[in-house]
């Protein structure tokens, strides 16, 4: 039977980490194995002296999931080799995301600094619909955006209690293509980022939310909005982590129209100020 792993984010926001295995003891032991290469990685002032083993899993299930919102991810047939590196440990993944439609293969290669135990971890993936991931997602974010089928890659930075402080990502679709990074600080989630965005989607946006998007925004889009069969889009801001407010500026289509988003996600409010 293959290793049972799971990551829970209780309420109190502590992470717990099990490892299910077929005989007794084996759990513990390579939960031991896995934590003594942690902590025991060859600090970088060491050089190459101190070798550890590699240590692989093979065919693991993963279940990472949350007390907080009640939330959960099934990865199924997942390998994982961790090794040693001069400056902490490595780990590459092969896994697949049980999703509700079919499941996702996602590559990602991890690595933790041992000098200041941070995590660094870049992921992979084609064809990822967000929309199969909806119980992950917030409520308030439309159709439009989650039904899209997505290609590229995400990098997250974070600490050992893997809480996430900065995210790169490239993504790539028919629909809508996107470049950018955002960080999280304690109050907010600063947000940068440019992309493409085809006019049906532009359409599809605005009536993913039951006010719309402000009524300069829809009325831009009613006057023929970008004459491209597509629109190009640049924005940077901020959204609040815990009201869930909207500071956002930037351009969209060609020539390039200023834009403003306010309110909130569940309904944000696009001013438009150029006359148009």
């Amino acid at each position: 039977m293959a290793p049972k792993i799971r990551w829970i984010k209780t309420t109190g926001g502590a992470i717990k980490f099990d490892i299910g295995a077929d005989k007794p003891g084996d759990s513990g032991k390579i939960l031991e194995d896995f934590l003594i290469m942690l902590v025991s990685a060859p600090d970088p002032e060491e050089g190459q002296e101190k070798i550890l083993p590699e240590m692989r899993i093979v065919d693991a299930e993963i279940m990472i999931g949350s007390e907080v919102d009640n939330s959960s991810l099934r990865i199924l047939d997942a390998d994982i080799l961790v090794a040693p590196h001069a400056k902490g440990v490595k780990s590459v993944f092969e896994l697949s995301i049980e999703t509700t439609a079919s499941p996702v293969l996602i590559s990602a290669i991890g690595f933790y600094r041992t000098k200041d135990q941070r995590i660094e971890l870049a992921l992979s993936f084609e064809d990822l619909a967000l929309d199969s991931l909806r119980a992950l997602l917030p409520d308030t974010v439309p159709h439009p955006i989650t039904n899209e089928t997505l290609s590229g890659s995400i990098r997250l930075d974070m600490d050992k209690f893997f809480s996430v402080d900065a995210v790169e990502f490239n993504l790539k679709g028919k629909a809508l293509s996107l470049v950018g990074h955002a960080r999280l600080e304690a109050n907010a989630v600063l947000l940068e980022a440019e992309g493409i965005l085809a006019n049906s989607s532009l359409i599809a946006l605005s009536e993913g939310w039951p006010a719309g998007l402000g009524p300069q925004f829809d009325a831009w889009i009613a006057n023929g909005g970008s004459p491209e069969k597509s629109a190009e889009l640049s924005l940077e801001g901020s959204v609040h982590r815990f009201d869930q407010s909207l500071r956002l500026t930037g351009t969209i289509g060609s020539p390039e129209t200023k834009f403003t988003v306010s309110g909130f996600t569940d309904q944000p409010v696009v001013a438009i100020p150029t006359e148009f």
